[in-house]
């Protein structure tokens, strides 16, 4: 598997739906706060929910502390790589006013 945790061949190949699949796959930074612990969480994920779920069920190392989550901001990508740079760019960032900014609907 590869590291977005799906197979490397590409479903339907040959078909209309192949080419559907392989257009319609988008990818997202998110914002998570956890109001116990007053803490925020960047993250990249192509099904957000999802990785909400795995997050509030404890499976994360890095939130398992701080349960619950909730999604404060997401930002949609066409590709994983710009997402990825985008949660290493807010990562960098180091700064939790600029992450409240964003959340206010500045992203």
């Amino acid at each position: 598997m590869t590291r977005n945790g799906r197979n490397g061949s590409t479903p339907f190949r040959g078909t209309l739906k192949a080419t559907q699949v392989a257009f319609s796959f988008m990818y997202f930074t998110y914002i998570l706060y956890s109001e116990k612990c007053n803490r925020y969480y960047i993250g990249y994920a192509s099904d957000v929910l999802a990785r909400l779920e795995r997050h509030n069920a404890g499976r994360v190392t890095a939130t398992r502390n701080c349960l619950p989550y909730q999604v404060m901001a997401i930002k949609e990508f066409q590709s994983e790589l710009e997402a990825i740079r985008e949660e290493l760019r807010l990562k960098k960032q180091k700064s939790r006013k600029y992450l409240e900014w964003l959340i206010t609907g500045n992203w």
